[in-house]
């Protein structure tokens, strides 16, 4: 089953009809949100960030209202990802589960881009392309690739072998990274970067609601996190996170 996108895990957690319906007309009206909801849903979303989408982590959540029920489940989740995997085809099975492990730490590098010779020094994409590909088909893992030009169609200037790679669900990536700290997130401190946590969720919204991820990089103009097409445009999306972020606002 496909992670609750956030407006789901809003439901889920009692932000009710109008509060849905206020926030909706702020966006297409492009008027302030009243302070006391922006604090509530921010706090929401924190908790997004920590929880993820998965049903049975926002069950466990809305039940106990216990961040150590939630690891729990999610441990369990990943666990049965490896199980699943491992009965997969067995000469690619360990490549799908070494590509698997290596997501967390990938979306930590500074360019987050995805590096195959991290599973074997002589990789080439086109022996690894089958195994990635069953992550996404599978949905447990998001792609963005790489494109040579930010210009509609994006597709055609592709880079097949370039990709960033997501987990389906931010829970299950902040279960690995943050290791027992998730407080920290829910406490919204800024001092830290939590940027491959802020990218993976918008990767898992934009996913959720259809549309298919790109990216572009270049040495001289710098690199733009996400791309995507909507009718016929092609909309550029940063994602900025920490007190980088707030400094660029107060400045």
């Amino acid at each position: 089953m496909y992670p609750m996108d956030f407006e789901e895990f809003l439901m889920a957690v009692g932000i009710n009809a109008d509060t849905m319906s206020y926030l909706r007309g702020c966006y297409d009206n492009f008027n302030e949100v009243d302070p006391v909801v922006h604090d509530r849903i921010m706090k929401a979303f924190n908790t997004y960030l920590i929880i993820g989408g998965k049903p049975e982590a926002v069950e466990a959540y809305v039940r106990t209202n216990n961040i150590q029920d939630v690891v729990r489940v999610q441990k369990d989740i990943d666990s049965n990802y490896l199980r699943h995997i491992s009965k997969y085809n067995r000469d690619q099975s360990v490549l799908i589960q070494d590509i698997y492990q290596l997501i967390p730490s990938e979306l930590n590098n500074q360019n987050k881009r995805f590096i195959l010779k991290e599973l074997n020094q002589k990789a080439r994409f086109y022996k690894y392309e089958s195994s990635s590909t069953w992550l996404s088909n599978s949905g447990v893992g998001i792609f963005a690739y790489n494109v040579d030009e930010p210009k509609y169609p994006l597709l055609a200037s592709k880079e097949r072998a370039l990709f960033k790679l997501f987990p389906s669900d931010v829970g299950l990536l902040s279960c690995k990274l943050l290791n027992g700290n998730q407080i920290r997130i829910l406490n919204g401190e800024v001092n830290l970067n939590f940027g491959s946590i802020y990218e993976s969720v918008t990767a898992q919204e934009l996913a959720a609601h259809g549309f298919q991820l790109f990216y572009y990089n270049s040495k001289k103009t710098g690199e733009i996190d996400f791309l995507i097409e909507h009718e016929g445009n092609v909309i550029a999306i940063e994602v900025k996170s920490g007190k980088d972020c707030k400094e660029a606002f107060r400045s």
